[in-house]
């Protein structure tokens, strides 16, 4: 079973904004010692609902630390030339160097999971694909990557109401899809296959967080601490002068998931979600 992490949704404006003030000193702070110290590189995924602010929290996210050595990628559908090459060939050209981060919405979790909510891929053939994400994860991190996993989630009727909201305004109507439209109303099955899919996924060495987001500041202060946590870990490791490292609250499945990344074009705001 998934560990949801702990902070108490529903902050005050006033608690945020000082909880916010300190985390993102805290999380500047250890990605530059992350990339001085260049031993490991960072692979953050973001995965969850439609509208469930997954594009706003990378932007934030990525607002709060250095540019430098930060990228974020994401995926459509394989194109010709990919799928005549082997199955994660296109994530392999945008991993991070070692004292990088790269980021990824949807990452190589897209796929198994529309097609299994579609019912498109017999179980078998699903089995089979999470399987060589878990190597393929279990590679990554053998060879010294950090990957931490992020999933955020809305309730059915927070996420009518988004949506209900995003068609309602003129400035922001041209971002609902049909897609996006076709999935809300099949918000049980996508439900049900994410379950599934985090059970199934979450390993010792790349584990989820399952983030519940009907509070924006909840959803950001806890994707935050989650890699400030990560990185403070790692950075502390060879440090003489701390005598245990800080632990990690993360979902305790031993399964694992890759990334799904197109580079997002400096127009964040065509890809961003508020």
């Amino acid at each position: 079973m998934l560990e949801k992490d702990s902070l108490t949704p529903l902050l005050s404006r006033t608690e945020y904004k000082k909880q916010i003030s300190l985390l993102r000193n805290k999380l500047f702070d250890q990605q530059r010692q992350f990339r001085e110290k260049k031993k490991s590189s960072l692979i953050l995924i973001v995965c969850g609902c439609n509208e469930a602010g997954k594009h706003d929290t990378v932007n934030t996210i990525t607002d709060w630390m250095d540019p430098r050595g930060v990228a974020t990628y994401h995926f459509d559908e394989n194109n010709q030339g990919e799928i005549e090459r082997p199955e994660f060939w296109k994530y392999w050209h945008t991993l991070p160097a070692k004292g990088e981060i790269g980021i990824y919405l949807g990452a190589w979790y897209n796929k198994p999971l529309i097609q299994q909510a579609y019912k498109k891929v017999d179980s078998v053939t699903y089995d089979q694909y999470l399987s060589r994400i878990k190597l393929l994860e279990k590679q990554l991190t053998d060879d010294g990557a950090l990957i931490i996993k992020l999933w955020i989630s809305i309730s059915k009727t927070e996420q009518e109401t988004r949506l209900l909201a995003l068609k309602e305004n003129p400035l922001t109507q041209w971002r609902v899809t049909k897609t996006e439209e076709d999935q809300a109303t099949h918000y049980n099955q996508f439900k049900a296959s994410s379950d599934q899919l985090l059970r199934k996924t979450s390993y010792p060495f790349a584990q989820w967080h399952l983030i519940e987001n009907n509070d924006a500041r909840h959803r950001m202060i806890t994707a935050a601490q989650n890699l400030q946590n990560l990185l403070n870990s790692h950075n502390r490791e060879d440090s003489p002068l701390s005598a245990d490292p800080i632990s990690i609250t993360l979902p305790k499945n031993d399964n694992a998931v890759i990334t799904n990344r197109k580079k997002l074009k400096l127009d964040l705001g065509k890809y961003l979600e508020q």
